[in-house]
């Protein structure tokens, strides 16, 4: 669809300027006439972009979180049901690090114990 965007939109500018020049050398129809179809061809390819702006794009983002401090996955344990929680149970959100346990669906921020 971009490649037609932008056929469209030289060729409308172009007989835009032809047009223009038919205008001036006072050939009123003709002139006008190409000024109609470029008209409708910078419409064909406004509606096009538009139309490509308004459909979703997926966006996907890969974080890796790195703490200062001392942290081993291994040693967490759910506060809910003491299950042992994994790495892959990890996930960020809005710049927090959150542990989600598979089993009871408790939710913690991680927090980073200070290195003093």
């Amino acid at each position: 669809m971009g490649f037609l965007k932008y056929v469209l939109m030289a060729a409308g500018l172009f007989l835009l300027f032809l047009g223009l020049i038919y205008l001036l050398a006072t050939i009123v129809t003709t002139g006008a006439g190409l000024i109609a179809v470029a008209c409708i061809l910078l419409f064909l390819s406004y509606k096009l972009e538009k139309q490509k702006a308004s459909q979703p794009r997926l966006v996907s983002q890969n974080v890796q979180v790195g703490a200062s401090g001392d942290v081993s996955i291994e040693r967490f344990k759910c506060r809910g049901c003491g299950t042992a929680l994994k790495e892959k149970d990890l996930r960020m959100v809005d710049g927090a690090v959150l542990i989600s346990c598979p089993f009871c669906g408790s939710i913690y921020q991680l927090e980073e114990e200070p290195k003093w």
